[in-house]
């Protein structure tokens, strides 16, 4: 397999599996965004979890 194109099958797959990572990567972002926006978050963690 050859990167030399940006149109070869492993420059696609590598696009694709690139695509793939950042919206992934923008789902945890959000959800970690709405936990620390959470501010019941805080609490349960300081009153041992529960």
């Amino acid at each position: 397999m050859s990167t030399d194109s940006d149109d070869s099958l492993l420059s696609r797959l590598a696009d694709d599996i690139e695509e793939a990572q950042l919206d992934s990567g923008e789902q945890v972002l959000a959800g970690a965004r709405a936990v620390l926006d959470d501010r019941k978050a805080g609490a349960r963690v300081e009153a041992g979890g529960r």
